[in-house]
């Protein structure tokens, strides 16, 4: 899959235990990715399983220690995220956007961009 298969849809639909998709195992964790059938990609339930894949899919970007949590990102893709607790299981996603992503986008419609990063404060890194 490419990253960029990630963030393609604007709502991301978490399918997880329980949830009745056609054909997918439901004790496994699916990002749905496409409005086409079968637009589902697996997601790891663990670090150990991050850690076994090989090439690996994504990589260490932190720890939150408001939420006590490690977050992984895809490789190269600093827009989504999989929290894992203590314990190396996993406890939620984050997303985000790339500032320059918005700006630029805004200047290609020709539209304006009234914000200042700096002078928002959860913009603030």
């Amino acid at each position: 899959m490419k990253l960029f298969h990630i963030f393609v849809v604007v709502i991301i639909t978490i399918c997880q235990y329980g949830t009745s998709v056609s054909g997918l195992d439901l004790n496994r964790l699916f990002v749905h990715y496409s409005a086409l059938f079968g637009g589902y990609w697996k997601m790891p339930l663990t670090v150990k399983e991050i850690n076994s894949t090989n090439p690996l899919q994504f990589v260490f970007a932190g720890h939150d220690g408001e939420i006590n949590a490690d977050f992984y990102s895809h490789k190269g893709d600093p827009r989504f995220f999989l929290l894992f607790d203590q314990n190396g299981n996993i406890a939620g996603i984050r997303t985000g956007y790339i500032k320059s992503d918005i700006e630029k986008a805004a200047e290609e419609k020709s539209l304006k961009f009234p914000y200042d990063y700096s002078k928002i404060s959860m913009f603030k890194s």
